[in-house]
């Protein structure tokens, strides 16, 4: 009996300012800001990293269509958000 998979993927959208987290850590933070300050932490460990598409703001309806399509197209056929 052949069995056909689809693959998922995980998605914690925090990546665009958030009232919420400027309360905490102040105005204008997002995720971005650990992905900026990010250091290596062994030899050959390189940090930080660029994102390839910039630092965007997911907020952004333009930017979630581009996430979206291009996950389509390389196979993820579902998303899960944690959405709160």
């Amino acid at each position: 009996m052949s069995r056909e998979y689809v693959v998922g993927s995980y998605y914690f959208p925090n990546y665009h300012v958030d009232p919420r987290n400027e309360k905490v850590h102040g105005k204008g933070w997002t995720e971005w800001q650990l992905v900026k300050s990010a250091t290596p932490r062994f030899d050959g460990h390189h940090q930080p990293n660029i994102p390839l598409w910039g630092y965007v703001d997911e907020a952004d309806p333009l930017v979630m269509e581009k996430k979206i399509e291009t996950a389509s197209n390389h196979g993820i056929g579902y998303w899960i958000f944690d959405w709160y």
